[in-house]
């Protein structure tokens, strides 16, 4: 074939790959376009549910308020505008945008049902009943709003895997189609410089390889071309040439061979000294028999001595050993005199007065009749570690000691939040806690738990009569005597002002009537003085007991409130058992 065909070919067939693989790039960010913009659409949609779920919270708190209802309302319509301009390129975002849909209208129903709830519930509803109802709408309405906003975010999570996974679909396809460019280039442009430059090339290359000095080498080229000729002549006068320089080669060979071996030996060495030296590890060799020490360079920079100016032996490494740690360094040297090796860490006296920490290793070499002729080790320089290892420790130490007081501090800050400052008891926060805690175990486990709520009757009279000060020092030691008298898993709190309220876990109603009576007459004994004047009062107190007085804590407060009403109603100054409730 004609060498412009084969270029022509070349041409058309980069063309042609290159309009397959824009093609390609085309489809691929279509694709990458489309997923980015369900992506953006699925971001924007979990922010409107999000911020619908905020209105939801609001709408929760203040259901009646005009407001609140209304900025809900344009929220919603807002989120369904967006819903129904989504457009999906798979089964799978059609089956998520169809469930948005779905939720969208279920919640506007919801809404729609908690506002006409209080007209239905008027006639034959109480207040109670109609915020019971509004409140399980407004949940239902918050569950569904969650799952909406699961669902948006997971549809955008998957958007941007797919973005990914299309990224690298197209680098995959741009290398393939890249590498199969190239392979077809370089094979057409092979068989052009085969069939045309490459006998020139051969003879380029086979002369620079004879001018680098390799007279063994032939060109042998058989062409019957003025080339072959060329090529036979080059051979002949090589031959010539070789037969004269033989035996200088060969004695040039030897030269450079023992050059070679000897730089080698020194870089080799050079080379030891540097890693030595960056590692702070040295090493010896103790001739036992002719009593020589040999140290390395770094042996001589850990001792503090001037390789030259000091001559080491095995008396002067004894004496450059801390006076504490030269027992250990002898029983190890004994130790390997008789085929055992050692490894030990010790310490050095350096000229100036300073200390090292070294770690040694050593070993010995033994004739052939078991008798130790060599030792040879290494010392390396450890100081550094030591030091940082202690201050580490010290760090630890201190770090955990830092860790405690954070530990204390916080449960200091736990026991201000939960407890009332006045009278030390629970606050009302940590009750109503309490109270979805227990009566969730007492569904669960069907325990009994009894709330007394109590009242100190005439507390009014007491702070006009003596002094707020004074109406502190009554609530006080209410506090105290609750304190004393609180048993096992039982709470009680301050609930508000001089109202208080007891928790009692798996305690029945006679045993929780018995107590409050016990608290009654304790408190009732009380004598109290403040500025030397004596203070007397009295106790109110309405007991009731999950499942007698209601199945919830709010439903059996409400009833312990109840008795103590009546124990005030009767006279105070007494414990009265709430009326069991209907049904």
């Amino acid at each position: 074939m004609k060498i412009r065909y084969k270029i022509h070919l070349v041409m058309l067939l980069s063309v042609a790959l290159g309009l397959l693989l824009g093609l390609l790039f085309y489809q691929a960010q279509r694709d990458i376009d489309a997923a980015n913009t369900l992506e953006r659409q699925a971001s924007v949609i979990a922010m409107d549910i999000f911020q619908l779920t905020l209105l939801g919270q609001d709408l929760s708190l203040h259901p009646d308020e005009y407001r609140a209802r209304n900025q809900w309302l344009k929220q919603h319509q807002k989120l369904g505008e967006l819903l129904s301009e989504v457009r999906f390129d798979t089964s799978q975002d059609k089956t998520v945008i169809e469930r948005l849909r779905h939720a969208h209208k279920i919640q506007l129903q919801l809404f729609e049902a908690s506002q006409l709830l209080p007209r239905r519930l008027r006639k034959s509803g109480t207040a109670a009943i109609v915020a019971e109802q509004q409140e399980r709408l407004v949940y239902r309405m918050s569950f569904g709003v969650q799952a909406m906003l699961s669902d948006a975010l997971s549809l955008q999570r998957r958007k941007r895997t797919e973005i990914t996974q299309y990224r690298r679909k197209v680098f995959g396809i741009s290398l393939v189609l890249a590498g199969i460019m190239t392979s077809t280039i370089a094979v057409l442009a092979y068989l052009i410089g085969r069939s045309i430059i490459g006998p020139l090339l051969r003879l380029r290359r086979e002369t620079e390889i004879i001018g680098s000095g390799d007279l063994g080498h032939r060109v042998g080229m058989t062409t019957n071309d003025e080339l072959g000729d060329l090529s036979r002549d080059f051979d002949r006068m090589l031959e010539r040439l070789q037969q004269v320089t033989a035996s200088r080669e060969e004695l040039q060979h030897e030269i450079e061979v023992r050059v070679l071996a000897e730089e080698a030996l020194r870089e080799s060495e050079q080379s030891l000294k540097k890693a030595q030296g960056i590692a702070h590890l040295g090493s010896w060799e103790w001739d036992i028999l002719g009593g020589d020490l040999a140290w390395s360079d770094e042996i001589f920079r850990i001792f503090g001595r001037q390789p030259g100016l000091f001559d080491p032996t095995y008396d002067a490494f004894m004496d450059a050993i801390h006076p504490d740690d030269r027992p250990l360094v002898a029983q190890s040297i004994e130790k390997v005199l008789h085929g055992q090796g050692y490894d030990i860490e010790h310490r050095i006296i350096l000229p100036s007065g300073d200390s090292r920490v070294v770690h040694q290793i050593g070993e010995a070499e033994f004739d052939d009749s078991g008798k130790p002729v060599k030792m040879r080790g290494t010392i390396h320089d450890i100081t550094e570690r030591k030091r940082a290892e202690n201050e580490l420790h010290e760090a630890n130490g201190r770090l955990g000691a830092q860790l405690q007081e954070i530990e204390k501090l916080q449960e200091t800050l736990r026991e201000q939040a939960i407890r009332d400052p006045l009278t030390g008891l629970f606050n009302r926060r940590y009750m109503e806690e309490t109270l979805v805690r227990e009566f969730a175990g007492a569904k669960r486990e069907n325990y009994p738990v009894s709330l007394i709520m109590m009242d100190i009757d005439h507390f009014k009279k007491i702070n006009d009569t003596y002094g707020h000060q004074a109406g502190d020092l009554v609530l006080q030691a209410l506090g105290e005597l609750l304190s004393g008298h609180i048993r096992g898993r039982d709470i009680a709190c301050r609930f508000g002002g001089e109202e208080f309220l007891a928790v009692l876990p798996h305690t029945p109603i006679v045993t929780a009537t018995q107590r409050a009576e016990q608290w009654r007459a304790s408190f009732e004994a009380l004598r109290m003085t403040y500025e030397g004047k004596e203070i007397r009062a009295t106790l109110s107190l309405g007991v009731a007991s999950y499942t007698i007085h209601g199945n919830t804590g709010q439903e059996v407060m409400a009833s312990a409130d109840k008795g103590l009403y009546m124990a005030k109603e009767s006279g105070r100054n007494r414990v009265v058992v709430a009326p069991q409730a209907d049904g």
